[in-house]
């Protein structure tokens, strides 16, 4: 698997359940995702609720069509509360201060530079 695969799961097992994750991906033709998709009130995203089986569907569509490569930038939110902001094909991101992280993600992800930690939310 490539890097931003293994990194999207990794971001996606670490937020709390019945998480809101915003996406911005105006190319995204993957069907079983594009099915599970809500229009926001911001123009240019879509939303969906991460549950065990939206949850399970994306970590499938990753590892298998490679979903990140849609992604232009994606948010996930819990109570209003920014979690995650991931751009560029989920090459980079920003996780909140308060996900508790295993150390098997600050190892890879944070200490590999494709995560910063906010030291603001």
């Amino acid at each position: 698997m490539k890097p931003e695969q293994n990194y999207f799961i990794a971001v996606i097992n670490q937020m709390p359940a019945n998480s809101i994750i915003f996406l911005q991906a105006s190319d995204l033709k993957i069907k079983n995702i594009l099915d599970i998709l809500h229009q926001s009130e911001l123009k240019y995203y879509k939303w969906l609720l991460l549950n065990e089986k939206n949850k399970e569907l994306l970590i499938n569509e990753i590892t298998n069509n490679n979903l990140q490569d849609n992604i232009e930038s994606l948010e996930i939110r819990k109570d209003d509360k920014l979690l995650f902001e991931g751009f560029d094909k989920m090459d980079y991101g920003v996780i909140s201060k308060d996900i508790y992280l295993s150390n098997e993600f600050i190892e890879k992800f944070v200490k590999g530079d494709m995560c910063i930690i906010s030291s603001e939310w």
